[in-house]
Formats: structure tokens, C-alpha cells, sequence
């Protein structure tokens, strides 16, 4: 059973989702500073999946930048193997790994137009059924099968 969380802050710099995993669904904001990603209590960020390691990675932001720091296992960050000991620079939206955990960095204008095309697909949906349903009574009623007291 998938966990489903969200936290909202106004003030959040970053919001971390959680694509894939046991925490899947859950939305935390982030301010600025340094995050510890494991399975161990004392992380920052805890998850409790399998292949996740004690203290998996680190977060840390500089700027526009985060650092991804692999300290106690691999991760992949995008389609980049970042090994233990190692980190990588990138900008976001980002996309990174800790085993099965998938886990998505943005800002949270980027991740607006996401939820702008979310309920845009929605809308339409809705007009189209709207739609088709006026069609069918018209019809209905051009057929002579609606009874109209």
C-alpha cells in the first residue's frame, strides 16, 4: 500500500516527490540547506524501502544548483550513475534513483505547468462528455423517443 502524503509551504524552495517506492505519492517542501536520504532514523528524509541504504545520499543546495552526493550506495541521477563517494551538480527538475525509491526535485513553478495540463485534460474531458450527452438527448428527441409531457 502506497503512502500518500503532501505537505504545502509557501515558503518552500524545492518540493521533493516521490515517484516510485513504498512512499510513493508522498510530496515534502524543501528550504534550502543540506538533506540526508536514507533508511537509518536519524536522516533527515527517511524511506523504508528495501535497497535503500542507511545513509543512501545527501542533498545539499547551492544557488540553482543541488548536489547529489552518493554516500552510502550508488545513485542515478537522470540516466547518470553517480557512484558511492562521488557527487554531480545539476539544476532542476531532476529526476534521481536510490534503488527502486524514484524520487523528483523541482522548484515549485516548475512543477505548475504539470498540474495546470493535469486539470486542463480534465476540463476537456468534461466539456466532451457534456457534449455527447446534449448530442443524444437532441437525437433522442429528433427520434421521437424522448417523451415530452
Amino acid at each position: 500500500m502506497a503512502s500518500h502524503l503532501v505537505l504545502r509551504n509557501a515558503a518552500a524552495d524545492l518540493t521533493l516527490d516521490v515517484l516510485n517506492g513504498v512512499h510513493s505519492g508522498v510530496s515534502l517542501p524543501l528550504e534550502t540547506g543540506s538533506y540526508v536520504i536514507g533508511s537509518a532514523p536519524d536522516c533527515d528524509l527517511m524511506l523504508s524501502d528495501r535497497d535503500v541504504s542507511a545513509h543512501h545520499m545527501r542533498l545539499q543546495f547551492a544557488g540553482s544548483e543541488v548536489m547529489i552526493e552518493a554516500t552510502g550506495a550508488d545513485v542515478m541521477v537522470q540516466d547518470t550513475s553517480v557512484p558511492v563517494g562521488h557527487g554531480l551538480h545539476v539544476k532542476t527538475p531532476v529526476t534521481i534513483s536510490l534503488g527502486t525509491a524514484r524520487l523528483r526535485l523541482c522548484r515549485p513553478q516548475q512543477a505548475a505547468p504539470d498540474r495546470k495540463a493535469e486539470k486542463s485534460k480534465r476540463t476537456t474531458w468534461m466539456i466532451g462528455c457534456v457534449a455527447a450527452f446534449s448530442l443524444l438527448t437532441i437525437a433522442a428527441v429528433q427520434a421521437g423517443i424522448a417523451d415530452v409531457g
